[in-house]
């Protein structure tokens, strides 16, 4: 497979300029939400091994609460090249989601992003946030795949036990998801790729030393 340059990034609160909007996270004016982005195209074009072919970003902003802005669509006009941009439309009580950019000369969508709803398993609790899956071909790399999976665990801000479920059960769905693709169900058949190729990115927000 042709090597594919990757590049994991927490921007924090990536908040387009929205007249309707206002407060400590969003920007005032066009001109500081343009320099924001300048800001973050130039560190992504400054990546020592090479511009990045696929470019994953949490602390988006989500469309839906933008005013039909879409910042990843505003990054990608910065880039060299030609990048298409994927945003989630869930997100969490601030508004912010996961989202990725990636070279289309380097890369092709093999099927549509999945969004994974992050529930409790034990009350089947729905947290906001989701686990977004993206499938891609390498060009040139004939029917060879790989997914990514996009991540942004609860933060432990409010107390790293208090918000422990939340992170758990965000391990928990991650876990479902891949092993759905690659061991074997009940009857030990496999239904999906012994051999997938998985990447799991992001932010978990939990310390080498924390359960979950």
């Amino acid at each position: 497979m042709p090597e594919v340059r990757c590049l994991w990034w927490n921007v924090r609160n990536l908040y387009p300029f929205c007249a309707d909007n206002s407060g400590s996270c969003w920007p005032d004016d066009e001109c500081e939400y343009q320099a924001r982005l300048s800001d973050i195209a130039e560190v992504v074009c400054g990546v020592e091994a090479g511009v990045p072919h696929l470019v994953m970003l949490g602390e988006v902003a989500s469309a839906l609460t933008a005013g039909g802005r879409n910042a990843l669509a505003d990054l990608a006009a910065l880039l060299p090249g030609s990048y298409d941009a994927y945003l989630a439309t869930k997100h969490d009580r601030r508004g912010i989601t996961l989202g990725a950019l990636w070279d289309t000369a380097a890369l092709h969508l093999a099927s549509p992003p999945r969004e994974h709803d992050v529930r409790s398993l034990l009350v089947m609790t729905k947290w906001a946030r989701p686990i977004v899956e993206l499938e891609f071909i390498p060009v040139g790399a004939g029917e060879a795949h790989f997914h990514v999976f996009l991540n942004h665990w609860t933060s432990p801000l409010e107390g790293m036990a208090e918000t422990e479920e939340k992170r758990l059960a965000a391990a928990q769905t991650l876990l479902a998801r891949i092993q759905g693709m690659v061991v074997a169900d009940a009857v030990r058949e496999f239904y999906g790729d012994p051999d997938a190729m998985v990447l799991a990115v992001g932010d978990f927000n939990a310390e080498p030393y924390a359960k979950y």
